[in-house]
């Protein structure tokens, strides 16, 4: 009966012990697997853009109403070389609430990259949004004028010289904040 017992409690201590390492296992398994970006923001900004090369886009933003952008509240997002439009998106982190945006495109000395073709944006909040197409995209935004030459009657940007250390800046207009205001409240 004792030798029952004994090996009754064994099998109850190994199956415990199992139960509870496959619990710990999935716990850690669980933590580990990335949440997509997208359940983590309330503001969404997409860019259709034209670049030829391969490059990669930043998204400044302020939340205090100035223009005082810098390196801390950036996101960045890839943009694969292409002669089609394609969009770029930026998921802002869920407790931004963006006052001012500022696009860079191009990260760095790219002489390979001769322009970005900006066929428009949309700003995305919860249920509402807005949105700029073609030249009205320069309604919003204007290009840092001693860096980028915007070709007349167009969207397309370009470098001043190809060699130059950084791509093509845009950055906003009133609306712009404007807009942006209206739509997070």
């Amino acid at each position: 009966m004792k030798k029952i017992f004994v090996l009754l409690l064994c099998i109850s201590m190994f199956s415990c012990k199992n139960e509870t390492e496959e619990s710990k296992s999935t716990i850690s398994t669980t933590e580990n697997t990335p949440v997509e970006s997208v359940d983590k923001t309330l503001v969404r900004v997409a860019f259709n853009i034209v670049a030829e090369k391969d490059d990669k886009a930043c998204l400044f933003y302020t939340e205090d109403g100035t223009i005082n952008f810098d390196d801390k509240k950036t996101v960045w997002a890839d943009i694969k070389g292409s002669t089609q439009a394609q969009e770029v998106v930026f998921n802002l982190p869920k407790e931004v609430l963006p006052t001012h945006i500022r696009i860079d495109l191009g990260r760095g000395k790219n002489p390979e990259q001769l322009y970005y073709d900006i066929k428009g944006f949309k700003v995305t909040y919860l249920d509402k949004e807005f949105s700029a197409q073609g030249n009205d995209v320069f309604n919003y935004f204007y290009p840092n004028k001693d860096i980028n030459i915007i070709t007349p009657k167009s969207t397309m940007l370009k470098k001043v010289s190809k060699d130059q250390e950084t791509g093509v800046i845009l950055y906003p207009h009133q609306p712009l904040s404007d807009e942006l205001s209206k739509i997070v409240k």
